[in-house]
Order: structure tokens, then sequence, then C-alpha cells
């Protein structure tokens, strides 16, 4: 989900048990293969792009999702554009991922941890570069497309991101 302007997130009283170090690959993994597309790299020509990364329990990001979005619940995944005078230098803004709703939404998939992080880096990253699947229909497929590329192929799995599953649901 996309929110604006950037936070400043704190860690809730519950643990976060996903492995940062992980997670930070992941995203740079995600970002080689973006900056590998033509069409992404026409949407924020910068030489290099940065991306920070947070990872909160259920009530830190209850508290980001009502502050920034007015929305009363967790979700799984924040985007925060940076300002512009940032974006310009590379820096696309942040990325918030509850790491109770990744774990649950990995369980009700039935896939690891690691593949739910990838999809929601990637469906936050797709915020990050413009993307919006909430402008409608053709976005979302667009938004969907785009998640589906940068996924890697997970044995077992349709490959779609967060887009592709809301359509299967």
């Amino acid at each position: 989900m996309k929110a604006k302007p950037r936070p400043t997130p704190r860690q809730s009283g519950n643990p976060v048990t996903i492995d940062l170090s992980l997670a930070r690959r992941q995203l740079q993994a995600l970002i080689r293969k973006a900056r590998a597309q033509p069409a992404l790299v026409r949407r924020l020509p910068a030489a290099r792009w940065t991306v920070d990364l947070h990872l909160v329990g259920p009530k830190a990001m209850t508290a980001l999702n009502g502050q920034y979005r007015g929305k009363a619940y967790t979700t799984d995944v924040l985007s925060f554009d940076a300002p512009d005078i940032f974006r310009a230098q590379g820096h696309l803004g942040e990325l918030v991922i509850c790491g109770a709703v990744l774990k649950r939404q990995a369980r009700e998939q039935a896939h690891t941890p690691a593949r739910e992080l990838q999809i929601l880096l990637a469906h936050g990253f797709l915020h990050l570069l413009g993307f919006d699947h909430e402008r409608g229909p053709r976005a979302a497929r667009e938004m969907g497309k785009w998640e589906a590329r940068l996924l890697p192929p997970a044995r077992g799995s349709s490959g779609s991101g967060l887009i592709g599953r809301a359509a299967r649901d």
C-alpha cells in the first residue's frame, strides 16, 4: 500500500524475527533485476537506486497505517516515497514490512516466509517506482505484470505477487 509522507517508524514491543540481512539481500537482488528493465529505469533514470527497509511488529504497523493511510488495521507492507530532491539522486524511499503479517500470509499461501518477503518487497518497491494498483483495473494489471516479472521463480508457486493473489481470491 502506498502512503505519504515519510514516516519515522519505531519498533513496537512485539519482536520481529524476520532476518533483516536476508531482507536487505533480497531487496538488493530485486533492485538489480529492476535496473535491468529499461521500462523501469525510464521511471527514474538516476545512476543507482537505494531504498530504506524497516521490519516492524503489528502495533507499529497499525499505528503507521492509521497515521498515514487512515486505516485502523495492520497491513503487510507500506511504501513511503522520498522527497523529490532525494529521488533525483536515486533514493526511492522507504519500505516498512510487518513481520507478523508476513509470516501469517506465508502460512496462508503455503510458501516460506522468505518467499513472502520477496513478494512484499516487490510490491512495495513497485509502489516506490510510481505504480499503484488502487488507481483501477488497468493500473492493477500493469503492476501485477511487473510483480510477476521481478519475482524469482519459486517451486510450486504461480510466480505472481500480491496483485495476482488478489485476482485469484
